[in-house]
């Protein structure tokens, strides 16, 4: 899910953008019956797909508690609760000119915006994000 989808959800439920972007997938699903609520292919609200819509801070703020967040000379490494490298936030390189991030899944395939798994050194493995 993205903030897009937080605000929409805040809209029907009453409940804030905010609030519904800090709760739990189990807890939003006790809090809205009525509505189908499906899960990121990264975590249970951060899809690939959402990427390009979303800052470096939303990205950041959309994983888990349990996931570790490292920043060093502007690269970001998140990793999850396993230690396994998940998202990797990237400044422009000479292969990629805008900032970007690399989406891993949880064998740590490297993943397109549309969530397939792609070759490693794939141009499709950068996700642009807005900066």
């Amino acid at each position: 899910m993205c903030v897009r989808a937080f605000s929409v959800l805040g809209k029907l439920s009453g409940i804030s953008a905010i609030t519904i972007g800090k709760m739990k997938l189990e807890q939003l699903k006790k809090k809205l019956p009525n509505i189908n609520i499906s899960i990121g292919n990264i975590t249970e609200r951060l899809d690939t797909n959402e990427i390009p819509n979303m800052t470096k801070q939303e990205i950041i703020d959309s994983i888990p508690d349990d996931w570790e967040y490292t920043e060093h000379n502007g690269f970001v490494h998140i990793k999850d609760e396993t230690g396994k490298m998940r998202i990797r936030i990237d400044p422009p390189d000479k292969m990629t000119k805008c900032p970007h991030i690399h989406a891993y899944d949880n064998n740590g395939n490297l993943l397109d915006r549309f969530g397939n798994i792609v070759d490693r050194t794939s141009p499709a493995g950068h996700l642009p994000y807005k900066n």
